[in-house]
């Protein structure tokens, strides 16, 4: 039983580092200048518990382009022209896109501005199913993309790291 709960304690571990935000800290430089012809679209995911077992990561879109893995600890800035967007993100199962939403928003965005979104994901329900020596947990979750004013994004954003984007 010791063995047991030790290997799921380094699991857990090697978990959570993997699937963290690696690329360069966040600096009000990264958000650079926007012209009065185009926006931003900056999105982040805090420090948080939740999902940081996970192995998978879900894959964030825009208007239907994949662009990346978004880690836990991450941002991107996405400048985009004005008009309407659609964000999502979508699960990923062994390193392939599933294409099932999680979390998603259409925004309508007028020219020059920019919109600041947190990324969240939260437990919504734990159901122990029991069985013969074990119990596995089936968890549910909610998520979301949360408009954040700038001045509370900008404090959040300060502990995150930068998300390669794919310029596919």
């Amino acid at each position: 039983m010791k063995q047991l709960i030790c290997t799921i304690l380094i699991f857990v571990t090697v978990a959570a580092c993997t699937n963290k935000a690696t690329g360069n800290r966040f600096s009000a430089n990264a958000l650079g200048t926007t012209d009065e012809t185009q926006t931003q679209i900056v999105i982040y995911r805090p420090n948080t518990f939740v999902g940081s077992a996970n192995w998978d990561v879900p894959l964030l879109h825009l208007d239907g382009k994949t662009l990346t893995p978004m880690r836990i600890n991450g941002y991107v800035v996405l400048p985009v022209d004005p008009g309407e967007h659609h964000l999502k993100t979508t699960e990923v199962l062994f390193g392939s896109d599933t294409g099932r939403i999680r979390g998603e928003i259409r925004l309508g965005l007028k020219q020059g501005t920019k919109v600041y979104l947190q990324y969240a994901e939260s437990i919504t329900s734990v159901v122990p199913i029991p069985s013969y020596q074990s119990v596995a947990l089936v968890v549910s979750g909610a998520y979301s993309f949360q408009p954040v004013p700038p001045d509370v994004a900008l404090k959040e954003l300060a502990g995150t790291n930068r998300l390669a984007v794919s310029s596919n």
